[in-house]
């Protein structure tokens, strides 16, 4: 068995059907995003549809053309997406797109819901002590209030 046959077999076991991937147009470049529709030959060739919505049937992921071109044989035809945002279905109007800054933040380990816990509380502490001096600062505007009255009452 070829390095290829390998390589083939299990690319087979990495795609899945309605999977987001990155795919040569007719084998030319750039890669661009397609999704999978049809799985076929025991998932060695696959039906792609890009999303200008233009059907490619039969594409091996390592090429397998009868034209041989040099870029067929060394560089795949087919590769999971670098982002990994659309390596599987996601339900917009469940979960909403998601942004460059979610996937930023994933990326480099934050915990969103961790880190808004954590600012929620801080927040909360925040705004009691706000709440505790805007008090200290009417009290005080109510003392200075009194005495002015005071110091009027006294010229008349």
């Amino acid at each position: 068995r070829s390095y290829r046959e390998e390589e083939e077999e299990e690319d087979s076991e990495l795609y899945e059907l309605g999977m987001w991937i990155e795919a040569l147009r007719k084998n030319k470049k750039p890669y661009l995003i397609a999704q999978i529709v049809k799985i076929s030959n025991r998932g060695k060739s696959f039906d792609l549809k890009y999303e200008d919505g233009y059907i490619e049937r039969n594409v091996r992921p390592w090429g397998g053309d009868k034209n041989k071109s040099l870029m067929s044989v060394n560089v795949p035809r087919m590769r999971v997406t670098r982002t990994g945002s659309r390596t599987h279905e996601v339900h917009k109007s469940v979960s909403g797109k998601e942004t460059y800054a979610s996937k930023r933040d994933s990326y480099h380990g934050v915990e969103i819901d961790g880190h808004m816990k954590k600012m929620d509380k801080k927040h909360r502490e925040r705004e009691a002590l706000r709440k505790e001096n805007r008090a200290a600062e009417r009290e005080q505007m109510k003392v200075e209030m009194d005495l002015l009255e005071d110091e009027e009452k006294k010229q008349r």
